[in-house]
């Protein structure tokens, strides 16, 4: 029997880290991934097995049809477990382009990025609250402003909707 991998993107407890009330398993889904669907149920199936308390499955899908696909039921082959995820797609994110109000909540301003990041009003809101950032908030600012690659500068906001970390973000691929 091979190993199975059960770590999804991130993983939000509320409440005591020992003695959890709930957890929250957050995926972000650019696509449709048949794969998935399967992992999904033993995502949530061995969380709460090891921390016993209720979970949520939490699908951030930028794209409306694959919010969809995420929105459906996922049947498993045990009797009776069902797994229904919650689903935030581009419906439920509002669209920010207010640069005052990006300004304000930066980090919350991104998810109208990845789900509007088409419409140029969200993108100038998004880029002109960022460069309000104190330098402390940006270290590499001048990093990016630096890069004339668009191929890599276009590659680094892909890998920014999924990215963990600044060293996600700009690790070289071998």
């Amino acid at each position: 029997m091979g190993s199975i991998d059960l770590r999804p993107d991130v993983v939000i407890m509320v409440g005591p880290r020992h003695s959890p009330l709930h957890a929250i398993v957050v995926e972000i889904q650019q696509k449709e991934e048949p794969g998935k669907l399967q992992a999904l149920p033993r995502y949530a199936a061995a969380l709460w097995l090891q921390l016993t308390c209720p979970i949520t499955v939490l699908m951030v899908c930028p794209k409306a049809r694959t919010a969809k696909w995420a929105a459906a039921p996922i049947r498993t082959s045990l009797p009776g477990y069902t797994l229904t995820c919650r689903v935030i797609g581009p419906d439920q994110i509002p669209a920010v382009t207010d640069p005052a109000e990006a300004a304000a909540h930066p980090e919350l301003a991104a998810l109208p990025v990845m789900a509007h990041g088409q419409h140029p009003p969200v993108m100038e809101a998004f880029v002109a609250a960022l460069r309000r950032l104190p330098d402390e908030y940006a270290p590499h600012r001048a990093f990016i402003r630096a890069c004339t690659d668009v191929g890599l500068l276009d590659e680094w906001v892909r890998r920014a909707a999924t990215a963990t970390s600044a060293a996600d973000l700009f690790a070289e691929e071998s």
